[in-house]
């Protein structure tokens, strides 16, 4: 059939005129960097990681995402833990980051009220700039010492207190370490999670037999946890070995493994040390043994690589990382000299930086007791158990921080917990984490 020019030209106008009504309109879309809040700090660019950059209009572009910065008090900036993008549905664009594979507000808490993401210490944004100080008051940590039951909240200023009630596998002679927003507790073969206000142990199980003085830290943007130095070996049923000490393994909980994978070993032995951050890299410190006793290394990811000496010969300290890098070791055990049985306790603070040790004070008393410490802005929050023959002592210090230096030192609660029968008194490490003060009370 011949079609007449008429009707062609009348099909064209009407495919244009459906054309035209399908396409979207011309709204420019994108995130506004204003609801980045405290980290609305920079223009971000490829350099950090969000390549698909912003509008004419200053809009960030859809699926642009990246881990941001935001401005701490002492000029230093603290890059969030969790990467944050941008996402639209239809013209709706907001700022959201992944929990557990999905797509979350990055206001979204957790069930305790903290935030997923890293709190800055400082509300600074481009425009305008406003600066708010940490207050402590707004702190809560919740402190798990050897048994559940005696569990407890304390205020980040020490003005209240309250009990926690917790159940579940003991946590007696336990690490734990926050991995993927969720508490996880290491007691000789056996994992726990802490669901909701009740330990409950998982798969997979452990290559070796991890006690109090094992070390645990959380590693590759807390989605991991490296766990090392075992003192038993299920395989050969002793004590000795050349793994003693010195093995490690990592937990993936998203891993269908029976049991950890298995790294690199430390090249000496670390008996009753400690793992924290040194410039990004999980830094072990000292030993009980001769063997690692002042001896330091880092994990790469691949292989453990040495650092200074410690001055002393140390074990049983705390420890913790800096948001500047840098490292700091409180107390401790120490032997002069090394090979001595004898233990002489310290209430020295050491600094790790710039790859050198510097001591920078001291402590208003001993530490020893396989403590806990946390750096929370301006703060180090540490508490150390003290092993007595009927009971256990607890002290929660909070410590003020400036240029990566102990400033002040306050005592904010002290508590002692008898032991049970049949039991003896033993250092624990206790678990702390930052949590709300309702939390399992």
């Amino acid at each position: 059939m011949k079609l007449s020019s008429g009707f062609l030209i009348s099909q064209a106008a009407a495919l244009t005129v459906d054309t035209l009504e399908d396409l979207p309109d011309c709204v420019e879309r994108g995130c506004d960097p204003s609801d980045l809040g405290i980290w609305n700090t920079k223009t971000y660019t490829e350099a950090d990681g969000c390549k698909r950059g912003y509008t004419e209009n200053g809009l960030e572009v859809e699926n642009n995402g990246c881990f941001r910065e935001c401005n701490q008090p002492d000029g230093t900036k603290l890059t969030s833990n969790k990467k944050i993008k941008c996402v639209c549905n239809g013209n709706s664009c907001n700022y959201v980051f992944n929990v557990r594979r999905e797509q979350t507000s990055i206001d979204e808490t957790k069930p305790n009220g903290l935030p997923y993401i890293t709190p800055c210490d400082t509300e600074t944004t481009t425009s305008p700039a406003t600066t708010s100080s940490p207050s402590s008051t707004n702190i809560n940590i919740l402190v798990i010492p050897m048994y559940n039951s005696e569990s407890f909240i304390v205020s980040g200023d020490g003005s209240r207190t309250t009990s926690a009630t917790l159940t579940g596998s003991s946590t007696e002679r336990a690490h734990s370490v926050i991995i993927r927003d969720e508490l996880y507790s290491f007691k000789y073969k056996n994992i726990s999670k802490l669901n909701g206000c009740n330990w409950q142990l998982i798969p997979p199980t452990a290559n070796y037999f991890h006690a109090f003085n094992s070390a645990v830290l959380a590693i590759e943007d807390g989605k991991k946890g490296l766990i090392c130095f075992p003192y038993y070996n299920y395989v050969t049923a002793s004590y000795e070995g050349p793994q003693l000490h010195r093995a490690c393994e990592i937990f993936d909980p998203e891993s269908s493994l029976s049991q950890l994978q298995l790294t690199a070993s430390t090249e000496f032995k670390h008996n009753s040390a400690g793992l924290a951050f040194y410039n990004g890299k999980p830094t072990v410190v000292g030993s009980s043994t001769a063997h690692g006793a002042q001896k330091v290394e880092f994990f790469t990811g691949d292989e453990w690589v040495s650092m200074p000496d410690h001055p002393t010969p140390v074990y049983g300290y705390s420890l913790t990382g800096l948001d500047s890098g840098a490292m700091l070791v409180f107390g401790g055990c120490t032997r002069k000299p090394v090979t001595s049985t004898s233990c002489f306790l310290s209430n020295t603070i050491w600094r790790l930086k710039d790859d050198q040790w510097t001591d920078i004070g001291q402590l208003s008393s001993t530490i020893y007791g396989y403590g806990s410490a946390i750096n929370i802005g301006n703060f180090v929050y540490l508490v150390d158990e003290q092993d007595g023959t009927q009971e256990n002592t607890y002290t929660t210090r909070r410590l003020s921080l400036e240029n990566d230096l102990i400033i002040n030192e306050e005592i904010i609660d002290t508590r002692t917990i008898s032991m049970r029968p049949g039991n003896y008194a033993i250092a624990t490490r206790p678990h702390i984490m930052l949590t709300s003060f309702d939390f399992c009370v």
